[in-house]
């Protein structure tokens, strides 16, 4: 993924001394690694519909747009945030802005392809 390389070239280039960035470039990274396995569980429809029913249907914060809240809707969700706090910057350079934007919409189009599987693995 993309976005990916994007997370662990920040972190190579991000101040020693910041460690807030640093801390949630990390944790960034650490939540990728964790989603991309349950992107294999995905495409098991009969493990998928297992794991669905792990997930209260009836707690809105378990659930995505009625899918299970798992850890790729926790990773996307956390990034999408992270990129949004950066087009807040003040002074942030033109193009530093659109290549956040761009990402933020990579990220939001993987979203939804990712609840495309879902909803792939979770039809009878």
């Amino acid at each position: 993924m993309a976005e990916y390389t994007f997370i662990t070239q920040e972190l190579e280039f991000c101040e020693k001394t910041d460690k807030d960035a640093i801390s949630s470039l990390t944790q960034a990274l650490q939540f990728f690694d964790e989603a991309f396995p349950v992107i294999k569980i995905v495409e098991d429809k009969t493990l998928y519909q297992a794991v669905d029913k792990s997930y209260s249907r009836h707690k809105k914060e378990f659930r995505f747009k009625g899918f299970p809240k798992d850890v790729c809707h926790v990773a996307f969700g956390s990034h999408k945030a992270r990129l949004q706090n950066i087009l807040k910057t003040p002074g942030l350079d033109p193009i530093e802005k659109a290549l956040s934007k761009q990402r933020l919409a990579n990220i939001s189009t993987g979203q939804k392809k990712y609840m495309e599987m879902q909803g792939k693995a979770l039809t009878k």
